[in-house]
């Protein structure tokens, strides 16, 4: 099987891509995608009781294996994936002479996975699927994670938009804190997203994180119907929204659903 470059356009150093996978479009492919994992990665893969979390991890590990792997001009197989200390996962592999250090990040819920990726830049995503709210208990968590000023904005909301309101703050966090690197254990509360003027939101096209002193560029969207995603990224950088079939324009014959 022949591994093709990535899309037109995917070197230019000031584009971040973002693309969103369906669960439901490849669990039907998940048998050759478990064999370009590494042993651990299928022993993991293994280990998980429900089939939708076992669907999701191949199928992440498969995307950012594949893209890993064309950048290098490897099969995904022999991609090296390694975690940071605060289990950011990172490309092991040496990358070739004359080719830029090789970031992504990976997010999942619902039906969906949500991979970003860009050259020689870091970029963090968040994902998050909206049915699933019932379980998130939104008076504790915007406490403990939430500044100020995004409580007066949640405060703010109407009853109909408390939901989406706290996710969209929740998805612009986690995408920061996982662009940084630090994930979860980050300091949450210690930057905003948003905040209130005129008794309305108004969200924040950049944030500075105060430990690295870095400024991020934010933004959300909605990349399938009931998810709600943000991204992170650098200032300067254009993001580009593509489709799986952009991305692999010569490998699609074999990566299509």
């Amino acid at each position: 099987m022949a591994f093709a470059e990535l899309g037109v356009g995917y070197r230019n150093p000031s584009v971040v891509h973002a693309c969103t996978f369906s669960l439901k479009q490849y669990a039907q492919r998940l048998g050759y995608m478990h064999e370009w994992l590494s042993p651990e990665e299928q022993v993991r893969a293994q280990g998980f009781l429900r089939e939708t979390d076992r669907t999701r991890f191949v199928l992440g590990r498969a995307i950012v294996r594949s893209l890993c792997g064309a950048h290098l001009g490897v099969e995904p197989a022999r991609v090296r994936l390694n975690h940071t200390s605060t289990g950011k996962p990172y490309l092991a592999n040496p990358i070739p002479v004359g080719r830029k250090r090789f970031e992504f990040n990976v997010a999942h819920s619902g039906d969906c996975i949500l991979v970003a990726w860009a050259e020689a830049q870091a970029v963090g995503v968040d994902l998050e699927a909206l049915e699933l709210y019932g379980s998130v208990l939104i008076d504790d968590v915007s406490a403990i994670a939430f500044s100020t000023a995004e409580r007066a904005v949640l405060s703010a909301a109407r009853p109909d938009e408390v939901i989406n309101t706290f996710y969209r703050i929740w998805v612009r966090k986690e995408a920061v804190v996982k662009a940084e690197g630090c994930g979860l254990g980050g300091s949450l509360r210690s930057f905003s997203v948003a905040h209130c003027k005129a008794s309305c939101a108004e969200w924040f096209d950049e944030v500075r994180y105060p430990e690295s002193g870095y400024h991020w560029r934010t933004i959300d969207w909605i990349p399938a119907p009931g998810h709600l995603a943000a991204l992170a990224f650098p200032q300067g950088s254009i993001v580009r929204h593509c489709a799986p079939e952009d991305i692999y324009p010569k490998a699609w014959t074999w990566f299509a659903p």
